[in-house]
C-alpha cells in the first residue's frame, strides 16, 4: 500500500497568489508481487486551484486512475514484459502547473506494452578488480556501479 500527498501555499507580497502553483494532490496505490509476477494500480486525485495569480485561470480537480501488470524472469536479471495503462478514465486533466492548460490537456487514456531490460556495467567486469571510489564508472552518488537501461515501449 503506497500512500502519498501534498499540497502547496505560496503567496507573493501584499498576500496574493504565486502563478503556477500546483493543487493538492492525495495518491493511493496498491502493488502486489508474487514469483514472477507483477501488478500495481494507483489512484491519485487532483484538487481543483482556485488560488491564481493575475492573469491565470483556474484548474478543475481531476483524478486519473493508472494500473500495470509485469512479467519477469528469475534467471533472467532485469528482463521484463510489462503492460501499462495511465489515465485509465478517461478524464480530462489540465495541472494548474502548466504552461499550456488552456491549449493542450494531458493526455487521455493511455494503454502501453512492451519490453524492459535493465543492465548494470561495473568496474570489476569491465576493469578488473578496481576498488568502487577509484572507477571512472562509477556513480557519483551511490558510489556503486552505475545503471544504465532501455526501454521499448509500443
Amino acid at each position: 500500500l503506497r500512500l502519498a500527498a501534498d499540497f502547496t501555499r505560496a503567496m507573493a507580497g501584499a498576500g496574493r497568489p504565486l502563478p503556477r502553483i500546483p493543487a493538492a494532490r492525495f495518491t493511493v496505490g496498491l502493488d502486489w508481487r508474487r514469483g514472477s509476477w507483477s501488478a500495481n494500480v494507483d489512484w491519485q486525485s487532483t484538487a481543483e486551484q482556485n488560488r491564481v495569480a493575475p492573469n491565470e485561470e483556474p484548474s478543475d480537480s481531476y483524478g486519473l486512475l493508472s494500473a500495470g501488470l509485469a512479467w519477469s524472469q528469475p534467471g533472467l536479471r532485469g528482463f521484463e514484459v510489462f503492460v501499462r495503462g495511465t489515465n485509465l478514465t478517461d478524464e480530462e486533466a489540465r495541472p494548474n502547473t502548466s504552461f499550456l492548460k488552456e491549449i493542450a490537456p494531458l493526455p487521455g487514456r493511455n494503454v502501453s506494452a512492451g519490453v524492459r531490460c535493465r543492465f548494470r556495467a561495473g568496474c570489476r567486469r569491465i576493469i578488473g578488480q578496481v576498488p568502487p571510489r577509484a572507477c571512472p564508472l562509477s556513480c557519483p552518488v551511490s558510489r556503486g556501479p552505475c545503471s544504465v537501461g532501455a526501454e521499448i515501449v509500443s
